[in-house]
This record gives C-alpha cells, sequence and structure tokens, in this order.
C-alpha cells in the first residue's frame, strides 16, 4: 500500500468518526430528543427505547463519547494523514507508527 493510499484511507475513515460524533452528540441535547430516538436504535441494538426521557446519564455518555469520536477522527485527519504523505521517511515511519497505536487502543 502506498503513502498516498493510505493516507486517503485514514483520511476517510476519520471524516467517518467526525461525522458519527456529530450525529451522536445531538443525544446529549434535550432539543433533539425526537432525533435522537429515531437514531438510538441504530446506536442501540439491544433492545426498545423506553417511552420516557433519556437519562442524565445517557445524554452525559453521548456527550462524552461524540467527542471522544470526533477528536479520534480529527487527529487521523489532520495529524496522521498528512504526515504519510510526507516526502521524510522518519515522519512516515512516526506517523504509521501513532496511527497504529492509537488504533490499537
Amino acid at each position: 500500500m502506498t503513502p498516498k493510499l493510505a493516507a486517503n484511507m485514514l483520511r476517510f475513515m476519520g471524516w467517518g468518526f467526525i461525522l458519527f460524533g456529530i450525529i451522536f452528540v445531538t443525544i446529549a441535547f434535550a432539543e433533539f430528543d425526537g432525533f435522537a430516538r429515531n437514531m438510538a436504535p441504530i446506536f442501540d441494538w439491544t433492545g426498545g427505547i423506553p417511552d420516557e426521557g433519556l437519562t442524565r446519564e445517557a445524554r452525559w455518555f453521548a456527550a462524552i463519547m461524540s467527542g471522544l469520536s470526533a477528536g479520534f477522527g480529527a487527529f487521523y485527519v489532520f495529524l496522521v494523514a498528512p504526515l504519510l504523505t510526507l516526502e521524510n521517511a522518519r515522519a512516515r515511519q512516526i506517523a504509521r507508527r501513532g496511527g497504529l497505536i492509537a488504533a490499537f487502543i
């Protein structure tokens, strides 16, 4: 795999994480409960959504996880992918190792 192809794949994956984070954060806000209720079955496939409102813990979880997801995507899009396209072999090696470690963890 060429460094350019790897960088493009990481950019695509990173933007997916960012988009997921933006959609997932709607669960954290009471104003978007209708949208969140429609999206919740996609994120929670274990059972039905209860009729009562989402709990405070569910809203906190959504806020934290959406931030982590978007941050992880931004890490790949704006840091790892550009470093992979550099001509400097040492920079590519550091980006490759950092990206693999982040993905593994």
